[in-house]
């Protein structure tokens, strides 16, 4: 009885957290992979108008969800201060890059951000 009590003390409800998965700065059309509210990974084919057009995904998850966002693009000429690669949690900055990670020849950059929501 007594343990019962102490579990159910212990018990801690998860709580949920505003998610934004978003890229700026790409001119030119580019794949996004990420994982969505249902923890299935999607991938969208994205042609943006010019390097100013925002891609964006928003949903709720909760405390210890997986988060996944991984792109592939062609623009060679990345502006610092135009590409951005984020996971927002509830508005704020989880993880970002400014840059690619990985490169194959001279034509194609790849970056990946990943993580868990935190407790």
């Amino acid at each position: 009885m007594i343990l019962l009590i102490a579990l159910s003390a212990c018990q801690k409800d998860f709580e949920e957290r505003s998610i934004t998965y978003l890229i700026t700065g790409l001119a030119n059309p580019y794949r996004v992979t990420y994982v969505n509210e249902t923890g299935e990974a999607t991938t969208e084919n994205i042609a943006p108008v010019n390097d100013d057009q925002v891609w964006h995904y928003n949903f709720t998850a909760q405390q210890g969800d997986i988060l996944y966002m991984f792109a592939e693009f062609t623009d060679i000429e990345l502006v610092p201060t135009k590409f951005k690669f984020r996971i927002l949690i509830n508005g704020k900055v989880f993880k970002e890059s400014f840059g690619y990670d990985h490169n194959i020849g001279d034509t194609l950059f790849r970056v990946k951000r990943a993580g868990t929501v935190p407790f």
